[in-house]
Order: C-alpha cells, then sequence, then structure tokens
C-alpha cells in the first residue's frame, strides 16, 4: 500500500498507524500523528486503519525557548 508520511510517499505492509510507525522505525519515540490532517492519539493507532494514499503527519515534541 503507499501513503504519505510527512509529505514524501512511502509503501507499507499493513493497514493499523501503530503498525504502520513501527514498520518505518518510529516505535518506541514519543510522538504527535495526524492521518489526513486528523489528530490521532496514542491510544488509538493500534486500532486506526490507514488507506491507500492516506497522508500521515508524524511530529517528535521539541525542547527549546
Amino acid at each position: 500500500m503507499n501513503i504519505f508520511v510527512n509529505g514524501l510517499e512511502a509503501s507499507v505492509s499493513t493497514t493499523r498507524l501503530g503498525q504502520i510507525l513501527t514498520e518505518l522505525g518510529y516505535d518506541n519515540m514519543v510522538l504527535v500523528t495526524a492521518v489526513n490532517g486528523n489528530f490521532v492519539s496514542t491510544e488509538k493507532r493500534d486500532e486506526f486503519a490507514i488507506k491507500d494514499s492516506d497522508k500521515i503527519e508524524v511530529l517528535a515534541p521539541m525542547q527549546g525557548g
């Protein structure tokens, strides 16, 4: 399945957001995620279904000031 992650096309073999994050190397990281512009909480990622061509945004919080 082809999706877009942070604007870049990616090919993945699974359809659940949590599994996709693991497949792409984002496991065990503190992240904020959105699919097609809608926030997806950490608790919902494992059940959240992704479809072909969906746009996923993955953001890591940064410290600074």
